[in-house]
């Protein structure tokens, strides 16, 4: 259906209207939110549980009282991360199997898809089984498992993990050998969430619009210092670009670790 011209008219005016009103309010900002390590990407930690032993022939020939029956297990554990999902552990065990210690070493790739306070874990990798004691030796050993990890704290992470490590065997060609650990790692770094503006921001007048724009033309849901334009939380009012800020700290309290209390950027916006 064709306008008429009038109608023609009425239309360009609308969208020129539309067009330089956004042009003067200022388009609205995005902001990119980018998560940085404060501090050496590591993990240092310790675990305790069961290994399920098998059929290992690394302390010699089945005997009785040489038999590497199930009980405890326990050692500590180096972590790097590679990436945000993404990541290498090494761990170094001690297991007695009656009057001989069993030395498992395993280095494994850990995958860890969720980022938040809990995730789920999958590990696979492998390392050598020492068997410590007269007639011991050193086998090949291959590892795989699944997990789940909870931040207790921004830097303490609590984890459990079930794990099958496959090596030589007496009877067979190959022993396979349940694992179920409990542990805790210390995190050697903080994740701190940084927000990068795409640009500078326009510092808007209170409860007004920048000179030279009419305020029927600028729009302010909230009521606070911020126009809809520039304010980051336009239907929440707030002090820290139009978002609540608590405690003053500059840290918004959607990011804030601690909202009531004021602390470093660095810190989570908590207290040291």
């Amino acid at each position: 259906m064709l306008l008429s011209p009038s109608s023609q008219l009425r239309l360009s005016c609308l969208v020129l209207l539309l067009v330089s009103s956004r042009a003067l309010a200022g388009e609205v900002v995005h902001d990119e939110v980018a998560t940085e390590l404060i501090g050496p990407p590591l993990r240092f930690g310790a675990f305790f549980g069961w290994h399920a032993t098998g059929d290992l022939d690394v302390v010699g020939e089945r005997v009785v009282g040489n038999e590497p029956d199930a009980g405890p297990a326990f050692g500590l554990r180096l972590g790097l991360r590679a990436t945000a999902t993404l990541g290498v552990d090494l761990s170094v065990g001690a297991v007695p199997a009656g009057p001989e210690w069993l030395l498992p070493v395993v280095l494994e790739a850990r995958w860890r898809p969720l980022d938040g306070v809990f995730t789920p874990t999958v590990a696979l990798g492998g390392g050598i089984y020492a068997g410590l004691g007269e007639g011991g030796d050193v086998d090949a050993l291959f590892s795989g498992g699944l997990g789940a990890e909870v931040k207790i704290t921004p830097t303490i992470v609590g984890r459990v993990d079930f794990g099958l490590w496959v090596s030589d065997g007496i009877a067979s060609a190959l022993a396979f050998d349940p694992v179920v650990t409990i542990g805790v790692d210390l995190l050697a770094y903080r994740e701190h969430t940084r927000v990068a503006d795409d640009g500078p921001r326009p510092l808007p007048s209170v409860k007004g619009c920048p000179a030279g724009v009419p305020a029927e033309r600028c729009g302010n849901v909230d009521e606070d210092a911020f126009i809809d334009a520039f304010d980051r939380c336009p239907l929440v009012p707030g002090t820290k670009d139009g978002c609540p800020d608590a405690d003053g700290d500059g840290i918004i309290d959607l990011r804030d670790g601690c909202p009531t209390k004021k602390g470093a950027a660095s810190d989570w916006g908590c207290p040291r």
